[in-house]
């Protein structure tokens, strides 16, 4: 009788294997961290809506809830884009990154009502990010793109691109911290005053994401 499997000697059965088996293992990681993160955001939201003094818990824990909110939209987004284009032989950094970035997520959802800690965390997260695209950029290699030139020098740009993004909205992270520490700013002023930079720092990072994939659509002859 015949085996359902082909062995991996067999023609180019060992490298189509690590192909196909790159970005779901990727997605399925992914997806399993971030309804991890998801179920913890819910789960913190929704017991400080239980509290009794509403009128001062939804101006202390509204505005971070929704920060976290975009964050993590905006970290699963970058992951769709990313097994999209790149396959290579999974290496245990890898894996770590995604489960880094999860634990980065997560932390700050402890800490709603209490800006510092939370604006702190999230220069960490930053971090973490900034850290998976220097990760993804020392591995964007010419041969991933064949012979077209213009998509490997566009990918590379992008991803210096949103390496600047992320320590601009750790820039506004610091200057969060440094405002609640000193007391300059508190409460809905600060939430408002470098919660709608950081947005806008994830909104600007899809837009430029977004527009980068179009053209490498493009680059390759196809319409998106």
């Amino acid at each position: 009788m015949r085996q359902v499997f082909k062995p991996l000697d067999e023609g180019s059965e060992f490298p189509d294997r690590v192909i196909t088996s790159f970005p779901s293992v990727y997605l399925t990681l992914i997806s399993v961290i971030q309804g991890v993160v998801l179920a913890l955001l819910l789960t913190k939201t929704f017991e400080y809506v239980k509290e009794t003094d509403l009128g001062v818990h939804w101006g202390q824990f509204l505005p971070y809830s929704l920060l976290s909110l975009v964050t993590m939209v905006l970290v699963t987004y970058e992951y769709t884009w990313f097994v999209a284009i790149y396959r290579w032989s999974p290496r245990v950094l890898d894996v770590t990154i995604p489960f880094m970035l999860g634990v980065l997520e997560g932390v700050p959802l402890f800490y709603f009502i209490e800006p510092p800690i939370w604006w702190s965390f999230q220069i960490v997260l930053c971090a973490g990010g900034a850290a998976a695209f220097i990760h993804t950029l020392a591995n964007t290699k010419g041969p991933i793109f064949g012979k077209n030139d213009r998509a490997y020098v566009r990918t590379k740009a992008s991803l210096r691109r949103n390496i600047l993004i992320v320590f601009i909205a750790a820039a506004v992270c610091l200057l969060a911290l440094l405002s609640s520490l000193t007391g300059l700013l508190n409460g809905w002023s600060l939430a408002v005053a470098f919660g709608v930079p950081y947005f806008l720092c994830a909104m600007w990072m899809v837009w430029a994401d977004e527009r980068f994939m179009s053209a490498l659509h493009q680059d390759f002859g196809f319409d998106r």
